[in-house]
């Protein structure tokens, strides 16, 4: 009976550690935001296996739209699925993609199909994780202006920070920063910090 209670007990254990293991594959320690510091897009919080729910601001040519969905990690990417508008499941982030790198993002809504273009700006180690500076080409508009999107973003932290980005006259600006922007590891000082009226 002893040894039964133990085969059963090393059994157990060797089958929740294998779980553990392959969980934490997709194991995702993302931040909570306060509201007024929430990126455009983020995570809310965990929905089930590899699956996080996520609230998201996108602006794809003249039209703009928030969505709630599931974000996912697999294949080195995460994937959005949105609640709304979109029909596909959308690789967004990808991780396989080394700095300098291009790749585009399709939507494919009810009514038509539609690209952002994705450069990979830099990859920074951070303790215990990396994170990739995601650069989206017009990703961001209003009336009277479109620009470049930012995200910084990290398989093993989700989505740290985003802002927008311009170049004019004077070199970068950046405005509307939102989460962590990562100022420990990253040199702003060459960088004009706006506001967006």
């Amino acid at each position: 009976m002893i040894k039964l209670k133990i085969i059963v007990t090393t059994v157990l254990m060797v089958l929740l550690s294998a779980c553990k293991e392959e969980n934490n594959g997709c194991l995702i320690n993302y931040t909570k935001f306060r509201e007024k510091d929430l990126p455009f897009i983020h995570i809310d919080s965990l929905a089930v296996d590899c699956n996080y729910y996520f609230h998201g601001a996108f602006w794809l040519s003249k039209k703009a739209f928030y969505s709630s969905g599931l974000l996912t990690l697999e294949n080195n990417a995460f994937y959005l699925t949105l609640n709304s508008y979109a029909i596909n499941k959308i690789k967004y982030f990808d991780f396989s993609k080394q700095t300098g790198e291009l790749y585009d993002i399709q939507f494919n809504l009810t009514d038509s199909i539609f690209n952002l273009n994705v450069r990979v700006d830099t990859i920074i180690n951070l303790e215990n994780a990396t994170a990739s500076i995601f650069r989206i080409k017009n990703g961001w508009h209003n009336q009277e202006i479109t620009t470049d999107l930012i995200y910084l973003v990290s398989k093993e932290k989700g989505i740290l920070g985003s802002y927008i980005s311009g170049f004019d006259a004077d070199g970068e600006w950046i405005a509307a920063t939102r989460g962590n922007i990562l100022k420990d590891y990253i040199d702003y000082s060459k960088k004009q910090f706006g506001v967006i009226e």
